[in-house]
C-alpha cells in the first residue's frame, strides 16, 4: 500500500477531497467514499462572461502622434484607420507620460504609473517603490481585471514593463505577460528591436525568428500573423468566450525599418523638409477641431518622413488584415477596437515646442458604434470596478458623440 492510500485509509477523507480540489480556489465540493457507489464526483464552476460581453482588439502604435493619422489631417495614408475613425469616436485630449514603459504602465492598469512601480523606463530598477520597473503585484492588470468575467487574453509585440534584469532567459516571470493575465504572448520584452531580426518570445521562452531580410520577412506583418492565428484558434476551440487582444507594435519605435518601396514612395511628398511639412500639416490638423479642440492643443509634431511615414504606412496595412479577418466574424456586434500611442516622436529628433505634443497624447482614437451597444453590461468582480468604470464612459461618451447611431438597438 502506497504511502497516499494508508494516508487515506486511515480515515483523513476531508483532507485527501482538499488535496484533490487542484486549480480550484475551493475546496472538493463533492465526495470521496470507500466505493465508486459511494462517492460523488464534482467540477469546479468556470467562469461565465456577462451576457453581451465584447470582444476588445487594442492595437498600440509606438512613438507616434496625431500627426501620423489621415484622419487628423497628415498626409501619411491610413484608410481603414480614417473609416473607423468616421464610425466611431474620436479623441484628440488625452494625454501620455512622455515614455514607453510609463504610458504602458498605465494603459494596462488603469493607474497613475508612478503609484504602479514604473515611474519611469522599465529598463532599470531603481530600489525604489515608484520606479521599480515593473507593474506592482497589488496593481492588476487590464487581462487580470477581464479573467474572472470569462475573457481569454492575448498580446503579440511590445511588452516593456519588465527590467531588463528579468527579462532574460531564466526570468523570473511573474512580470511577463504570461504572469500579468495574458494566456498568450508573442513579441519582445524591451523598448525596441531590429525588424528584421527581432529578439522574440513566444510565452516565456525566447524564440527565433521564422524567417529574415534576405527572405523578406518583416517584425509587424509577423505580429499581425501571430495575432490572428490566436484568435482564429480561440474561435475555433472556444467562440463563445469573450477575448482581448493587445496588438503592440514596434512601430514607430527606432530602428526605422520599412519596406524600401513605401520609402521611395514618400520622398516627393516630403520633398520640402521636415520643417514645411509640419506647419502644413499642423494646420490642417487644426481644421478638425472644434473651437475648444483647438485651444486645448499646445503643439504639432512631426518626425522625418523617411523614418515614421512608411512604417506608419506599414504597419496600417497589415492593422488592415487584422481588421478584415475580424470582418468574417462579426465584428460589429459586441466588438470594441481601441486605436492608441504610447508618446509622440523623440523629443532629440523633434525640438520643441513640437516635442510637447505629449500633452496632447493618448488619443484613444476609434471605437465601432458597437462600442455602446457592448458598454451597456457593466462589469463587477474581483478588481473589477475599473472595468465597469471604463464600460460606463464608453457608453456615456458613445451617447453624448455620436448621438442615435451609437444607441443601443
Amino acid at each position: 500500500m502506497t504511502p497516499a492510500n494508508r494516508w487515506i485509509n486511515r480515515g483523513r477523507i476531508e483532507n485527501a477531497e482538499e488535496s484533490m480540489a487542484a486549480g480550484s480556489a475551493k475546496p472538493f465540493g463533492g465526495t470521496i467514499g470507500k466505493t465508486v457507489a459511494g462517492s460523488k464526483p464534482w467540477w469546479p464552476q468556470t467562469p461565465k462572461p456577462p451576457q453581451g460581453a465584447p470582444n476588445i482588439l487594442i492595437v498600440l502604435f509606438d512613438d507616434v502622434g496625431f500627426s501620423d493619422f489621415g484622419c487628423y489631417g497628415s498626409a501619411i495614408k491610413t484608410p481603414t484607420i480614417d473609416k473607423l475613425a468616421a464610425e466611431g469616436l474620436r479623441y484628440s485630449g488625452f494625454h501620455t507620460t512622455a515614455m514607453c514603459s510609463t504610458t504602458r504602465a498605465a494603459l494596462l492598469t488603469g493607474r497613475n504609473h508612478h503609484s504602479v512601480g514604473v515611474g519611469c523606463l522599465a529598463n532599470f530598477d531603481s530600489g525604489y517603490p515608484g520606479y521599480r520597473g515593473k507593474i506592482a503585484r497589488e496593481a492588476g492588470t487590464l487581462a487580470e481585471m477581464l479573467r474572472p468575467h470569462g475573457y481569454r487574453n492575448y498580446m503579440v509585440g511590445k511588452w516593456h514593463v519588465t527590467p531588463l534584469t528579468e527579462s532574460g532567459a531564466t526570468g523570473p516571470f511573474d512580470g511577463w505577460p504570461l504572469g500579468r493575465g495574458f494566456d498568450r504572448f508573442y513579441g519582445f520584452m524591451d523598448a525596441e528591436t531590429d525588424q528584421y531580426a527581432p529578439e522574440l518570445v513566444r510565452d516565456n521562452t525566447p524564440v527565433d525568428p521564422p524567417g529574415s531580410f534576405a527572405t523578406g520577412y518583416h517584425l509587424t506583418s509577423d505580429l499581425v500573423d501571430q495575432g490572428i492565428r490566436y484568435i482564429a484558434d480561440h474561435v475555433g476551440d472556444n467562440e463563445k468566450a469573450p477575448w482581448l487582444m493587445w496588438l503592440a507594435f514596434g512601430a514607430c519605435h527606432a530602428p526605422h525599418q520599412a519596406p524600401s518601396d513605401l520609402i521611395r514612395k514618400y520622398d516627393t511628398l516630403f520633398a520640402d523638409g521636415w520643417d514645411a511639412d509640419c506647419w502644413y500639416d499642423m494646420r490642417r490638423f487644426l481644421e478638425q477641431l472644434s473651437p475648444q479642440e483647438r485651444r486645448d492643443s499646445r503643439s504639432f509634431d512631426r518626425m522625418a518622413a523617411r523614418g515614421v511615414a512608411p512604417e506608419v504606412t506599414f504597419a496600417h496595412r497589415c492593422s488592415d488584415r487584422a481588421v478584415s479577418f475580424l470582418d468574417r466574424f462579426g465584428r460589429e456586434q459586441d466588438f470594441l477596437l481601441v486605436v492608441s500611442y504610447d508618446e509622440p516622436h523623440d523629443p532629440s529628433i523633434c525640438p520643441e515646442p513640437y516635442a510637447s505634443m505629449y500633452m496632447l497624447g493618448l488619443q484613444v482614437l476609434l471605437a465601432g458604434a458597437a462600442w455602446a451597444r457592448a458598454a451597456q453590461t457593466r462589469r463587477r468582480g474581483p478588481r473589477g470596478d475599473a472595468v465597469a468604470a471604463a464600460l460606463g464612459m464608453a457608453r456615456d461618451a458613445a451617447r453624448r458623440r455620436l448621438g442615435g447611431a451609437a444607441k443601443a438597438r
